[in-house]
């Protein structure tokens, strides 16, 4: 079974050809074809959403187009209904870097995550996973986080407790976050500091009324440290999101593995909301092939 750090060495291998802010005529690009292979090879249920993302004053053949790929291990109990859900952005800012912290690492966990849970699935609970896309343009209207929200408020997943979104998970062994859910820090085992983060996917959630959701994330202790002094609004790895030194080379192969059990005990053990976050109830048990 691939781990999330063979999974993120191939994604670092394929330079991305295309960009966040530019159109695509098919946003099946090469990385969104590269998660699909992976899927497929695992034999996780899965789908790819494509759409297009008009925003205000936009003609709608002019509109961008998008792809999310959802895909699930569903609980193996009969009659289990509770699920979760995790998310990372696929999408990149720069064609011309390896984007290996923002975010390909996160997009490598949640293929290992997957894996792990189609050789056992959880018996109580169904795990979604999302890669969104065009996290990257910074849009609370137009990104693949807003239109999950969207579905998440009709129920099309069914009774979501909360979800999780990853970003810059390459290397660093204390994590944090920016809104604690109870269950979540309960069930990781370990700290999550709670600390003012950039603009990233679950800031979109919520602003669409999908409160139970956070993001999660590693950094070095001296970095997370001065974050929680209030010394500073960044540190050393969020400043190189974006820039040539966002490279492979400063990913940690071990820290992976730590947040990747972290990871996996967040998803089999926390305990599941009784309201959840969708405002409407519907069976999610068709949902990949009928609302997509």
């Amino acid at each position: 079974m691939k781990t999330s750090y063979d999974y993120l060495q191939e994604l670092c291998a394929l330079p991305p050809d295309f960009n966040a802010r530019r159109p695509q005529a098919d946003p099946r690009n090469r990385r969104v074809r590269y998660l699909l292979q992976a899927l497929n090879t695992m034999g996780v249920e899965h789908q790819i959403d494509c759409f297009a993302a008009s925003g205000y004053g936009d003609a709608q053949a002019d509109a961008p187009r998008f792809a999310n790929i959802v895909a699930c291990v569903r609980a193996s109990a009969p009659g289990a209904t509770a699920s979760v859900m995790l998310l990372a952005h696929h999408d990149v800012a720069n064609p011309d870097l390896e984007n290996c912290n923002d975010n390909t690492a996160s997009c490598a966990h949640l293929l290992a995550l997957l894996g792990q849970l189609q050789a056992a699935p959880l018996p109580d609970r169904t795990v979604w996973v999302t890669f969104v896309d065009a996290e990257e343009i910074c849009s609370f209207r137009r990104s693949g986080a807003a239109r999950l929200a969207r579905q998440l408020r009709t129920g099309v997943y069914g009774h979501v407790s909360w979800c999780l979104n990853l970003e810059l998970t390459a290397h660093g062994t204390h994590l944090y976050t920016d809104r604690h859910l109870p269950s979540v820090a309960a069930a990781a085992g370990v700290p999550l500091a709670e600390v003012a983060t950039p603009f990233n996917d679950a800031t979109v959630l919520r602003h669409w009324g999908i409160a139970a959701s956070a993001v999660v994330g590693t950094l070095p202790e001296q970095e997370l440290a001065t974050l929680r002094e209030g010394k500073t609004t960044s540190c050393p790895t969020w400043a190189r999101c974006h820039r040539v030194s966002d490279r492979l080379s400063h990913a940690r192969a071990e820290d992976m593995v730590q947040f990747g059990q972290t990871l996996y005990r967040i998803a089999r053990f926390s305990a599941l909301s009784g309201m959840g976050v969708a405002v409407a109830s519907s069976e999610a048990g068709s949902a990949l092939h009928h609302t997509l």
